[in-house]
């Protein structure tokens, strides 16, 4: 690891899981959710990874742990993220058109229900128990992890991960092992 100072900061950072550079700038103080974790970008390759991932355990996500600081009501997540949910269906919408989707991390499951009306099937993955059971109870084929969907044997024209990679402890092999495309 090596040291990186960047507005007064000075923390501690792995290598880019891209290119293996040891070299970050800090480009934001914070996340939503927990002022303690930083944006990083990559000064080789410019890949934007967190700081820590000393909380990026299944059970932290699993059990609300992004929420800790917010809302946790199923409904006021799905409103607060509306406006994203649609700007995102908007920007992807002539790709999605009859094809078979997987969005990874799909919180409270608005892509989802945005990109049903045109394509062929949306499914999600989100490890957060209260979403994913929520999402079941309105017939969203809904995994709890990668690997489950992996065993479900089913393929994906496209696989969507808004505001997630950085979140992951191994994100590259998160997506060579991943489920699809078809």
């Amino acid at each position: 690891m090596k040291m990186c100072k960047g507005k007064n900061l000075s923390i501690r950072v792995n290598k880019c899981y891209l290119c293996d550079n040891e070299d970050f700038d800090i480009v934001h103080e914070g996340v939503r959710d927990n002022q303690d974790i930083n944006v990083l970008k990559c000064l080789k390759c410019g890949l934007v990874q967190l700081d820590t991932h000393k909380e990026n355990d299944y059970e932290f996500y699993e059990n609300s742990g992004m929420r800790k600081y917010g809302d946790t009501d199923f409904r006021s997540v799905r409103i607060t993220a509306m406006a994203d949910d649609e700007r995102r269906f908007n920007m992807f919408k002539s790709s999605l058109a009859n094809k078979s989707v997987l969005d990874f991390g799909c919180g409270a499951g608005g892509f989802i229900h945005r990109a049903d009306i045109i394509c062929k099937f949306v499914d999600g993955i989100e490890p957060e128990k209260l979403m994913r059971d929520q999402l079941s109870k309105e017939g969203v084929t809904c995994f709890s992890s990668s690997e489950a969907a992996k065993r479900a044997k089913k393929k994906y024209d496209i696989i969507t991960f808004f505001h997630v990679i950085e979140h992951l402890d191994d994100p590259i092999s998160e997506l060579r092992g991943g489920t699809g495309p078809a």
